[in-house]
């Protein structure tokens, strides 16, 4: 994976400069009936929305679902992602490139 690491820190500052960049992140991937990204930080947890459409069903393809859950996908993950400005005006992914989510020792790249 490449681009610049993303930290919370980084988005702090409500991370305007940071739109369309590639970026490399690390957090926890939340899908259900929207897909989000939790950054962990020291302080205040930080959550991305994500706005790749494609998302669910390249996950769908290449690595099992929770069953029975109110989580599709609820495991760490490092991307490799585009950011831009969400609909609330703060940063948010719009394409996830790549990823590997990390589920009981395995990893599984999408």
């Amino acid at each position: 994976m490449s681009g610049q690491v993303l930290t919370a820190a980084l988005l702090q500052g409500g991370g305007s400069s940071l739109h369309g960049g590639r970026y490399a992140i690390a957090g926890m991937l939340v899908v259900g009936e929207s897909a989000n990204l939790e950054l962990a930080d020291g302080h205040c947890p930080v959550r991305l929305a994500i706005h790749d459409a494609e998302l669910a069903g390249r996950l769908l393809d290449h690595v099992p679902c929770h069953m029975g859950g109110a989580y599709l996908y609820h495991d760490p993950v490092r991307l490799v992602a585009i950011l831009a400005a969400g609909t609330d005006g703060c940063v948010a992914i719009a394409q996830v490139e790549s990823g590997m989510l990390e589920r009981d020792g395995r990893l599984f790249p999408f």
